[in-house]
């Protein structure tokens, strides 16, 4: 997998512009010059987690934040196998966050893990993080030019 320049991931984020998108970077002591598999795949959730507006930008910072092992783990699935892992993220009664890679709950409400929710949850935001990533790739070559093709079709 290929690094990323910001200004480059910035146009296949649907919510965040490249504004948004270094600030978000600066917050997560993420390097903006060249932008790493993990460093792609924070930008996409904080994305993801945005365009929801269930949380504030300090929530989904500390989010982020907090599963940020469990995403540069699928970074490295990414980049070291051939078999594609499903990694999803959910987010229960807006307030309860996990993964598929980790045991326990994040509240997102008093900023600490829980070991299981206090009661049954009503509303699950899900994310296939995964196929967010496909999609991201996806969106991204369709947006690059080569000088070469733009030649081809002048």
């Amino acid at each position: 997998m290929q690094e990323i320049s910001i200004e480059d991931w910035s146009k296949c984020l649907a919510v965040l512009d490249l504004k948004a998108a270094k600030r978000y970077c600066r917050q997560l002591d993420i390097p903006d010059d060249v932008l790493s598999v993990s460093s792609q795949l924070q930008l996409a959730l904080v994305d993801w987690i945005s365009h929801l507006g269930v949380f504030t930008d300090t929530v989904v910072l500390e989010v982020v934040r907090t599963f940020r092992p469990c995403i540069e783990g699928l970074a490295e699935d990414l980049e070291n196998t051939d078999d594609i892992s499903v990694f999803t993220f959910v987010i229960c009664d807006g307030r309860y966050v996990s993964c598929s890679t980790r045991e326990t709950f994040f509240d997102a409400d008093l900023f600490e893990d829980v070991e299981e929710l206090p009661g049954y949850s009503v509303t699950h935001l899900m994310c296939d993080v995964t196929q967010l990533y496909s999609r991201m790739r996806y969106r991204l070559a369709k947006i690059q030019v080569t000088p070469s093709t733009e030649t081809e079709h002048a």
